[in-house]
């Protein structure tokens, strides 16, 4: 196990160097058409104006109201789906010794936690990215009642479940408030969070340090620096007409971390001790994007929500996801034996692509095959019209994989779309495989 310590000490910009910083980053000057008149094209531009960094007019509480009154102020879609349509739940959440700004829930039970910095506060540059992901740490450990305890005090209101009233303010007769649990309480534990900064201008020493923490596995969350410009229709009148968020940096991290962070909080005292190191994807493999926008082509949205969720829970189940050419690979790293099992790959094209290597390892160590049928067939009960079949590619490969249709050819595999109400019981049959491999593995 290794310790990597962050070196992240930014020097104080200049008011030159911050102007030129502004303007090499900002997007073009957002311009106002009114009274167009078409085919001739003509009407009255209005070029707007950006409020500067040290404008007095407005300050992080402000932001807060902001963004907690109109949460669509937060490109949430674009960073990451699976967290859009946020619901407003508190601000000033206490979490450890500190307090989250704001928290959202979205209707199917991901939380988004969100610090507001205005970079002229001189601490903000150095404690933003270290701060969230220890409120991100510390919520890990909590339960969905610790939740709810939390959201009470923030909200001075120590009366009934905050979490599940702004949910069912929106939903109405069809809200399920124990589905709604279950699935808070399943984040809470794999640490699935989206994490954003919101700022008025996000600094490259900021944008470093998540680059950086993008290089270690961490507990799940996704982390967002997103910049709210804004402008007015004349430098000097007090109004804001556009206001204009802007995504600086995403990265996603699933697998584990431990992050130990010291106070005061300086993003050089922040130690990233990383459990299992970073693999850099082999030549040719797909980029997460490309495979994301696939596979949501092909299984669409609640397959890619599936898939998700299946990446995140992977290492409560003693598994990691290596990333191939089609997509992730699930494996279980036999250390005993120094060897690893491979489950089957998640799909770009939404299938359990499951090409016969667990069968063939199986064969390769002389471990009993029944384990692997075993699997292999309570799968196939999980999914109607699944079942196992012997398969052979070549005069030197024989293998038994699971298939789907009644007459299946060879790639014939599992739609990804049938394991979605059966999740629970296919990982639980993934975690019974698992002990039966480490307890043969024991005894050899």
């Amino acid at each position: 196990m290794s310790m990597t310590q962050v070196s992240c000490e930014p020097r104080e910009p200049s008011a030159a160097e911050e102007n030129y910083i502004m303007s090499k980053r900002q997007l073009t000057t957002p311009l106002i058409i009114r009274g167009l008149k078409l085919p001739e094209f003509r009407g009255e531009v209005t070029v707007l104006h950006r409020v500067p960094y040290d404008d007095r007019m407005y300050d992080e509480s402000w932001l807060q109201q902001l963004l907690f009154a109109f949460p669509s102020l937060l490109p949430i879609g674009e960073i990451e789906p699976i967290f859009d349509l946020p619901r407003p739940v508190c601000r000033e959440l206490p979490v450890g010794n500190g307090a989250a700004d704001l928290l959202f829930i979205n209707p199917g039970g991901y939380l988004t936690l969100v610090e507001t910095k205005l970079w002229r506060n001189p601490e903000a540059k150095q404690a933003a990215v270290a701060q969230i992901v220890k409120y991100a740490s510390d919520m890990a450990h909590w339960s969905y009642s610790d939740l709810v305890e939390a959201t009470r005090r923030a909200r001075k209101d120590l009366r009934g479940d905050p979490i599940a009233e702004v949910l069912k303010a929106v939903e109405g007769e069809g809200f399920d408030e124990k589905s709604l649990i279950d699935q808070v309480s399943q984040n809470l534990r794999g640490g699935r969070f989206l994490l954003l900064i919101v700022g008025d201008g996000i600094h490259e020493e900021v944008e470093r340090m998540a680059d950086y923490l993008q290089q270690f596995p961490t507990l799940g969350f996704t982390l967002g620096l997103v910049e709210i410009a804004l402008y007015r229709t004349h430098p000097d009148s007090a109004d804001v007409i556009v206001v204009q968020p802007r995504i600086r940096t995403c990265t996603q991290v699933v697998g584990r971390t431990l992050i130990e962070i010291r106070t005061p909080v300086k993003p050089s005292e922040v130690l990233v001790t990383s459990v299992e190191a970073g693999r850099k994807p082999p030549p040719g493999s797909i980029t997460e994007d490309e495979y994301w926008k696939k596979l949501k082509a092909e299984g669409g949205q609640k397959v890619v929500e599936f898939v998700r969720e299946v990446l995140a829970l992977a290492p409560d189940h003693g598994l990691r996801a290596e990333w191939m050419k089609a997509g992730p690979v699930l494996k279980y790293d036999d250390e005993l034996r120094d060897t690893f099992f491979n489950f089957g790959q998640l799909h770009w094209r939404g299938v359990l692509s499951e090409p016969g290597y667990l069968f063939v390892r199986f064969k390769e160590l002389g471990l009993p095959l029944e384990i692997c049928r075993d699997y292999l067939d309570e799968v196939a009960r999980l999914v109607p019209n699944a079942s196992r079949h012997l398969v052979h590619k070549g005069m030197s490969f024989e293998s038994e994989i699971l298939l789907y249709g009644d007459h299946p050819n060879p790639e014939d595999y599992v739609p990804m779309e049938k394991l979605i109400p059966v999740k629970e019981r296919w990982l639980s049959a993934l975690d019974k495989a698992i002990g039966r491999i480490h307890g043969a593995s024991d005894s050899l």
